[in-house]
Protein backbone atom coordinates (compact mmCIF):
# COMPACT_ATOMS: atom_id res chain seq x y z
CA UNK A 1 0.00 0.00 0.00
CA UNK A 2 1.23 3.44 -0.94
CA UNK A 3 1.25 5.98 1.85
CA UNK A 4 0.42 9.59 1.04
CA UNK A 5 3.68 10.87 2.57
CA UNK A 6 5.69 8.68 0.14
CA UNK A 7 4.14 10.32 -2.92
CA UNK A 8 5.81 13.46 -4.26
CA UNK A 9 3.55 14.24 -7.25
CA UNK A 10 0.98 12.90 -9.71
CA UNK A 11 0.56 14.16 -13.26
CA UNK A 12 -1.04 13.02 -16.47
CA UNK A 13 1.54 11.88 -19.02
CA UNK A 14 -0.67 10.51 -21.79
CA UNK A 15 -3.50 8.11 -22.54
CA UNK A 16 -4.19 4.55 -23.63
CA UNK A 17 -7.34 4.06 -25.68
CA UNK A 18 -8.63 7.40 -24.37
CA UNK A 19 -8.00 6.54 -20.71
CA UNK A 20 -5.60 8.93 -18.91
CA UNK A 21 -2.19 7.59 -17.90
CA UNK A 22 -0.88 9.12 -14.70
CA UNK A 23 2.72 9.24 -13.52
CA UNK A 24 3.25 8.93 -9.80
CA UNK A 25 6.59 10.24 -8.56
CA UNK A 26 7.73 8.94 -5.18
CA UNK A 27 10.17 10.34 -2.67
CA UNK A 28 13.42 8.55 -3.40
CA UNK A 29 13.08 8.80 -7.18
CA UNK A 30 10.80 5.95 -8.27
CA UNK A 31 8.29 6.71 -11.03
CA UNK A 32 5.19 4.58 -11.58
CA UNK A 33 2.51 4.81 -14.28
CA UNK A 34 -1.12 3.82 -13.72
CA UNK A 35 -4.39 4.03 -15.65
CA UNK A 36 -7.94 2.72 -15.49
CA UNK A 37 -8.25 -0.29 -17.77
CA UNK A 38 -11.33 -1.26 -19.81
CA UNK A 39 -12.92 -2.76 -16.65
CA UNK A 40 -12.51 0.55 -14.83
CA UNK A 41 -9.86 -0.90 -12.51
CA UNK A 42 -6.57 0.82 -11.68
CA UNK A 43 -3.72 -0.94 -13.45
CA UNK A 44 0.00 -0.38 -12.93
CA UNK A 45 1.70 -0.01 -16.32
CA UNK A 46 5.26 0.03 -15.06
CA UNK A 47 7.86 1.59 -12.83
CA UNK A 48 11.26 3.08 -13.53
CA UNK A 49 14.00 5.24 -12.07
CA UNK A 50 13.45 8.00 -14.66
CA UNK A 51 10.32 9.41 -16.35
CA UNK A 52 11.79 9.01 -19.85
CA UNK A 53 12.53 5.34 -19.13
CA UNK A 54 8.99 4.88 -17.81
CA UNK A 55 7.49 6.38 -20.99
CA UNK A 56 9.78 4.22 -23.13
CA UNK A 57 8.63 1.08 -21.28
CA UNK A 58 4.96 2.01 -21.77
CA UNK A 59 5.53 2.69 -25.48
CA UNK A 60 7.26 -0.71 -25.82
CA UNK A 61 4.39 -2.49 -24.08
CA UNK A 62 1.41 -0.68 -25.66
CA UNK A 63 2.76 0.56 -29.01
CA UNK A 64 0.39 2.91 -30.83
CA UNK A 65 -2.30 2.54 -28.16
CA UNK A 66 -0.22 4.80 -25.89
CA UNK A 67 -0.42 8.49 -26.75
CA UNK A 68 2.03 10.64 -24.75
CA UNK A 69 0.79 14.05 -23.58
CA UNK A 70 2.06 16.96 -25.64
CA UNK A 71 1.74 19.67 -22.99
CA UNK A 72 5.13 19.49 -21.30
CA UNK A 73 6.41 22.65 -19.68
CA UNK A 74 9.27 24.36 -21.46
CA UNK A 75 11.65 23.97 -18.52
CA UNK A 76 11.11 20.22 -18.34
CA UNK A 77 13.67 18.02 -20.09
CA UNK A 78 13.18 14.33 -19.46
CA UNK A 79 15.93 13.38 -21.86
CA UNK A 80 16.00 11.13 -24.91
CA UNK A 81 15.93 7.32 -24.87
CA UNK A 82 17.70 5.26 -27.53
CA UNK A 83 16.94 1.53 -27.72
CA UNK A 84 20.20 -0.44 -27.89
CA UNK A 85 18.65 -3.86 -27.28
CA UNK A 86 19.92 -5.04 -30.67
CA UNK A 87 23.24 -5.64 -28.92
CA UNK A 88 21.69 -8.20 -26.54
CA UNK A 89 21.59 -11.88 -27.44
CA UNK A 90 18.31 -13.73 -28.06
CA UNK A 91 18.44 -15.44 -24.67
CA UNK A 92 18.67 -12.11 -22.83
CA UNK A 93 15.89 -10.62 -24.94
CA UNK A 94 13.65 -13.64 -24.28
CA UNK A 95 14.24 -13.18 -20.54
CA UNK A 96 12.88 -9.62 -20.75
CA UNK A 97 16.10 -7.61 -20.83
CA UNK A 98 16.38 -4.30 -22.66
CA UNK A 99 19.37 -2.00 -23.08
CA UNK A 100 18.86 1.72 -23.54
CA UNK A 101 20.82 4.94 -23.56
CA UNK A 102 19.26 7.85 -21.66
CA UNK A 103 20.73 11.15 -22.78
CA UNK A 104 19.92 14.34 -20.93
CA UNK A 105 21.82 17.63 -20.85
CA UNK A 106 25.48 16.65 -20.39
CA UNK A 107 24.93 13.04 -19.31
CA UNK A 108 24.56 9.67 -21.00
CA UNK A 109 23.38 6.69 -18.97
CA UNK A 110 23.65 3.19 -20.42
CA UNK A 111 20.84 1.30 -18.62
CA UNK A 112 20.07 -2.41 -18.53
CA UNK A 113 16.52 -3.28 -17.50
CA UNK A 114 14.69 -6.54 -16.94
CA UNK A 115 10.92 -6.48 -17.39
CA UNK A 116 11.12 -2.67 -17.27
CA UNK A 117 13.03 -2.48 -13.98
CA UNK A 118 16.54 -0.98 -13.95
CA UNK A 119 19.25 -3.47 -13.03
CA UNK A 120 22.43 -1.56 -13.74
CA UNK A 121 23.32 1.92 -14.93
CA UNK A 122 26.64 2.93 -16.45
CA UNK A 123 26.68 6.76 -16.22
CA UNK A 124 28.88 9.03 -18.33
CA UNK A 125 29.42 12.78 -18.37
CA UNK A 126 29.57 14.38 -21.80
CA UNK A 127 32.58 16.71 -21.69
CA UNK A 128 33.89 18.43 -24.81
CA UNK A 129 34.62 15.57 -27.24
CA UNK A 130 34.53 12.83 -24.62
CA UNK A 131 32.22 10.53 -22.67
CA UNK A 132 33.74 10.31 -19.17
CA UNK A 133 32.75 7.25 -17.12
CA UNK A 134 31.25 7.87 -13.68
CA UNK A 135 30.79 5.41 -10.78
CA UNK A 136 28.48 2.51 -11.65
CA UNK A 137 25.31 1.83 -9.70
CA UNK A 138 24.30 -1.83 -9.44
CA UNK A 139 20.90 -3.01 -8.36
CA UNK A 140 20.90 -6.55 -7.04
CA UNK A 141 20.48 -9.20 -9.73
CA UNK A 142 22.67 -12.25 -10.21
CA UNK A 143 21.85 -12.55 -13.92
CA UNK A 144 23.83 -9.36 -14.67
CA UNK A 145 26.88 -11.63 -14.98
CA UNK A 146 25.23 -13.46 -17.90
CA UNK A 147 25.32 -10.36 -20.09
CA UNK A 148 28.70 -9.69 -21.60
CA UNK A 149 30.63 -6.50 -20.97
CA UNK A 150 31.23 -6.59 -24.73
CA UNK A 151 27.51 -5.85 -25.22
CA UNK A 152 27.81 -2.68 -23.16
CA UNK A 153 31.00 -1.68 -24.95
CA UNK A 154 29.41 -2.09 -28.40
CA UNK A 155 26.27 -0.17 -27.40
CA UNK A 156 28.29 2.65 -25.84
CA UNK A 157 30.58 2.82 -28.87
CA UNK A 158 27.53 3.30 -31.13
CA UNK A 159 26.12 6.13 -28.99
CA UNK A 160 29.55 7.82 -28.69
CA UNK A 161 29.95 7.64 -32.46
CA UNK A 162 26.52 9.15 -33.09
CA UNK A 163 27.39 12.00 -30.69
CA UNK A 164 30.83 12.37 -32.31
CA UNK A 165 32.55 11.74 -28.94
CA UNK A 166 35.39 9.54 -27.70
CA UNK A 167 35.12 7.41 -24.56
CA UNK A 168 37.21 8.04 -21.43
CA UNK A 169 37.12 5.17 -18.96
Amino acid sequence: MIKENELKSIKEIGSINGNPVKEMRFIGGLYMAVYKNSKGEDEVLGAASHPALLSFNIEQKFGGSYQPAMNKSEGENEGQIYDLSKFLDKKSLSRGYTLVSLEKNNTLDLILTKMGIEIVCFPFLIKNNMLEKQPVSFLSNEEINNISGKVFAEALKERASSLNKTIKI
